[in-house]
């Protein structure tokens, strides 16, 4: 169960995904993934320590290859305190909307 981490902060982190569609603007491939990506990590970076635990079990819980529950996956979390997890969950913008989605619905199927 998620304690700190709000449903509103998934949504901007969704949002500062962008679109998964090329841009018209002229920017490259590599400038948008660079754009979102900073968008992302300036985001988290700004979250409490339990927050990005939260968000980073919850990324982990929805990603691929991935048989651990949420709980064991925050546990995990809680283990890494010395990592950025701001960077490595920016490192994962491209599929990071599919990953947190995926997160929640394992998670409600867990408490079911």
């Amino acid at each position: 169960m998620l304690k700190s981490l709000k449903q509103a902060d998934i949504d901007a982190i969704v949002a500062a995904c962008g679109p998964d569609e090329p841009g018209s603007n002229g920017e490259t491939d590599d400038a948008r993934a660079t754009a979102a990506r900073e968008r992302v990590y300036g985001i988290v970076e700004q979250f409490s320590r339990e927050t990005q635990e939260e968000l980073l079990a919850l990324m982990w819980t929805g990603g691929p290859k991935n048989g651990s529950s949420f709980a064991e996956n925050l546990e995990l979390a809680h283990k890494t305190w010395d990592e950025n997890h701001a960077a490595h969950i920016a490192e994962q913008h491209a599929r990071l909307p599919n990953y947190l989605r995926d997160g929640l619905r394992r998670m409600s199927a867990e408490q079911a």
